[in-house]
C-alpha cells in the first residue's frame, strides 16, 4: 500500500492539473464568446443617440437654409414681375395694385386671394410663369403683399385685356424665414420701412422685398 500512495500522488497531482488546464480553457473560451456586458451596450446606445442628434440636428438645419433661400428667391422673383407690369402701365408709373387691404390680416390673402390676389395676377398676365407659393406654405409660412390704389385709377393691363386695373406708386412682398435670426431680415425691414404698412409685421424673421 505504501508502494501505491507515490503513483497515486502523483495521479491525483496529473488530475488536478488537468482539472486547472481546462478550466483555464473554458474560462478562455467564455471570455471570447460572451460578447458586451449591458453597461457596454449601453455606452455604444448612448454614443450612437448622440450622434443620431448631430445628424438630425445639422439635416433639419440645411434643409431650413434652403427653404429660406427659397423664400428670398421667390421674392426677389416677384419684385421682377412687378417691374415688368410697371412698364406696362400707363407712362410705366405706375405698380399694379391689387388685392389691396388695410389689415395685417389681409397681407396673406392680398398674395394669393384667387381673381384679385398679387400672384394669381402677375401669373394670369405671365409676369411670371409658375405659381409661387411658400415652401411650407401653412400657418405664418404664407407670402403676404401689400399695395395701395390711391394714387391712380385705370392705369395698368387688367385679366381682361383693358387697363383698369388701379396703379400704386409703392409696394411691399414678405416671407417669414424659420432662421429668425437671419441678419437679412432685419436689413430687409430697415430698407422697406418707410413704405406704409411694413411696420405692421411684426412677426420674428419678416423679411422684406418692395419697390424702390
Amino acid at each position: 500500500m505504501l508502494k501505491l500512495m507515490p503513483n497515486l500522488v502523483s495521479s491525483i497531482e496529473l488530475l488536478v492539473r488537468r482539472i486547472s488546464t481546462n478550466n483555464s480553457l473554458l474560462t478562455t473560451h467564455f471570455k471570447i464568446k460572451r460578447g458586451f456586458t449591458l453597461i457596454e451596450l449601453l455606452v455604444v446606445i448612448a454614443i450612437i443617440g448622440i450622434l443620431a442628434t448631430f445628424v438630425v440636428a445639422a439635416f433639419g438645419g440645411a434643409q431650413q437654409r434652403g427653404r429660406d433661400a427659397r423664400r428670398k428667391s421667390d421674392l426677389d422673383a416677384v419684385k421682377k414681375a412687378m417691374e415688368l407690369a410697371k412698364s406696362d402701365c400707363i407712362n410705366a408709373s405706375y405698380y399694379p395694385a391689387v388685392g389691396t387691404g388695410t389689415l395685417l390680416i389681409q397681407f396673406p390673402n392680398n398674395f394669393y386671394l384667387s381673381g384679385n390676389g398679387l400672384e394669381p395676377h402677375l401669373r394670369t398676365l405671365d409676369y411670371i410663369k409658375n405659381q409661387i407659393s411658400d415652401p411650407l406654405n401653412t400657418g405664418a409660412n404664407r407670402y403676404g403683399s401689400k399695395t395701395f390704389n390711391s394714387n391712380a385709377s385705370g392705369v395698368c393691363a387688367d385679366l381682361s385685356g383693358g387697363t383698369t386695373t388701379p396703379g400704386s406708386n409703392e409696394f411691399f412682398v414678405y416671407a417669414i424665414l424659420e432662421n429668425t435670426s437671419d441678419p437679412s431680415a432685419t436689413e430687409s425691414k430697415n430698407r422697406c420701412l418707410a413704405i406704409n404698412g411694413v411696420s405692421l409685421v411684426i412677426s420674428a424673421g419678416a423679411y422684406f422685398v418692395c419697390s424702390d
